[in-house]
């Protein structure tokens, strides 16, 4: 009843953030200190959402700091699908923010998880963020191998049904 209460949340937040971040940020807060003792997975995907908002904002330490957090609880689950994708969102983020080499190492660290957990659904964002930050480096000839190999693992999960059923 938790679980289906909090999915319930969860959605009225998205839909929210679209209109009121400070209020959804509120309302994830919320969300957390009631998890801190009940469910880990819920408590984890509560800090990537909080996450997302922080990010959208511009709050790029603040959302790493979510993005770890639900790392970390996802880890204790053996969630190795939230582990990459959130690994893939800090990628991103650092890239953003102009941290590359940071944004290279959680994307590579993503793209690793996913190959290894065959959640190829979640490889193709880590290896986009792996080209821009190529491209921004003038490493053209790095970037363009770099988007070869997302678009190639790109067919592969278009051409492979199983795939896409791991992807909520």
């Amino acid at each position: 009843m938790l679980l289906m209460l909090l999915t319930t949340q969860q959605l009225k937040i998205i839909e929210l953030a679209k209109e009121n971040y400070h209020k959804a940020k509120d309302m994830l807060d919320e969300a957390i200190n009631i998890l801190t003792t009940t469910d880990r997975s819920s408590l984890s995907e509560a800090f990537n959402e909080k996450g997302n908002i922080l990010h959208e904002q511009g709050k790029y330490t603040l959302a790493i700091g979510c993005f770890k957090k639900s790392i970390k609880l996802a880890k204790k689950l053996d969630n190795y699908q939230i582990i990459a994708h959130n690994l893939q969102k800090l990628g991103f983020t650092y890239f953003i923010d102009n941290k590359w080499n940071y944004a290279i190492k959680y994307s590579q660290n993503a793209i690793e998880i996913a190959e290894k957990h065959k959640l190829t659904h979640l490889l193709n964002h880590a290896q986009q963020t792996i080209v821009r930050v190529k491209a921004k480096q003038g490493k053209h000839e790095e970037a363009l191998q770099a988007a070869l190999d997302a678009t190639l693992n790109f067919f592969k999960e278009v051409d492979n049904p199983t795939t896409q059923a791991n992807n909520p």
